[in-house]
């Protein structure tokens, strides 16, 4: 199931950014589609590390271009499009920006793609909002840099994201939760673990506290250090934090502590 959702995320990225750029460039009218003879080629460099803990990989992505002729297909494209996959490594810091100028300059890439770490990502997309005028589709880099739309660093037009697991829903829900009911507090317990779990989990919890600074509220946050608290164990962590934190103030909370467990993060959230 893990792994067709990482697929599914990729075709899905891939689809954007055909539309994105093609939309912009190649089909201008439809008498300029009609014209053409042959199959409008179009160069995707997918930027990814070979192997590594975070959401996607190149063992992950390699098998999904199947995937993506078949929607091209489904969707009446093949005839009209031909897509060319490059695969660099992205080593998942800012040297993603060798390979992907090389291409450039070289006049081999119509777009990139992949790209799932905030210190890739964000090299490539500026030089292709300053530069290059390429368009960028980003299948991870959820973190609020990207987002918030009064302090983000990257303007571009055509820079999208593509995600699963993000926690933006669960971020907006726990919100509307303390709006709601006028909490003031927040007191998070979270175990890190491998693989994306381990990145949503941490993702989760700096947006979680970001909303809480924004909101002027108090937010704290506890690792387990990859410890499986039992049921017991957790009551008795969270009673023993009220204690010693907020003791004689549990009169604040307007309802009974809620506890939420976050499977895909790994993580379990109190109020």
């Amino acid at each position: 199931q893990a792994d067709n959702r990482l697929r599914l995320s990729i075709v899905t990225a891939w689809q954007l950014i055909i539309v994105i750029s093609l939309g912009r460039q190649a089909v201008q009218s439809q008498a300029s589609m009609a014209a053409l003879k042959q199959p409008l080629p179009y160069r995707l460099l997918c930027l990814l590390p070979n192997q590594s803990n975070y959401q996607f990989d190149m063992r992950y992505i390699l098998p999904s271009q199947s995937l993506i002729n078949a929607e091209l297909t489904r969707r009446g494209l093949a005839d009209q499009f031909s897509i060319n996959i490059s695969f660099e490594a992205s080593t998942c810091s800012n040297l993603a920006a060798v390979p992907a100028m090389q291409y450039y300059y070289s006049g081999w890439v119509d777009g990139f793609v992949g790209l799932p770490c905030p210190e890739s990502c964000s090299q490539v997309v500026q030089y292709s909002n300053a530069i290059w005028n390429k368009p960028v589709v980003s299948i991870g880099s959820v973190e609020s840099t990207f987002r918030d739309p009064e302090k983000i660093k990257y303007r571009n037009k055509i820079f999208a994201r593509v995600s699963f697991d993000s926690g933006e829903l669960m971020r907006s829900i726990l919100k509307r939760i303390f709006i709601t009911n006028n909490w003031s507090r927040f007191f998070g317990l979270y175990s890190w673990n491998y693989g994306y779990t381990k990145d949503g989990c941490s993702l989760l919890m700096m947006d979680l506290n970001k909303e809480w600074q924004a909101m002027g509220k108090k937010a704290e946050f506890m690792d387990t250090y990859g410890g499986r608290f039992s049921d017991q164990d957790l009551h008795t962590a969270f009673t023993e934090k009220i204690g010693t934190d907020y003791s004689g103030k549990r009169n604040r909370f307007r309802k009974a502590p809620i506890c939420i467990e976050m499977r895909l993060c790994g993580a379990e959230i109190f109020y």
